[in-house]
């Protein structure tokens, strides 16, 4: 993860797993990539680091979008 992306900026540590993105439970790479094209600007993340779950709010733009889904998915590929 970039230190000066998005989800960098929210708090996001690469570690975390995500639960749920505005209210949508995500349970494949999939379902984290539709809740994020149908977001607005600011996603409602809620994650579990170490053991605990921790709401987060991520501030998005189109372009730091893509950019996070290509290393993600270069990450799990």
């Amino acid at each position: 993860m970039d230190a000066d992306s998005p989800a960098a900026g929210a708090g996001l540590r690469p570690q975390d797993v995500i639960l749920k993105a505005n209210d949508q439970s995500i349970g494949s790479l999939e379902d984290f990539e539709r809740a994020m094209r149908n977001a607005a600007r600011a996603v409602s993340l809620l994650v579990e680091r170490r053991g605990a779950q921790q709401p987060l709010t991520v501030n998005v733009t189109l372009p730091s979008l893509v950019r996070e889904l290509d290393t993600i998915n270069g990450q799990i590929a």
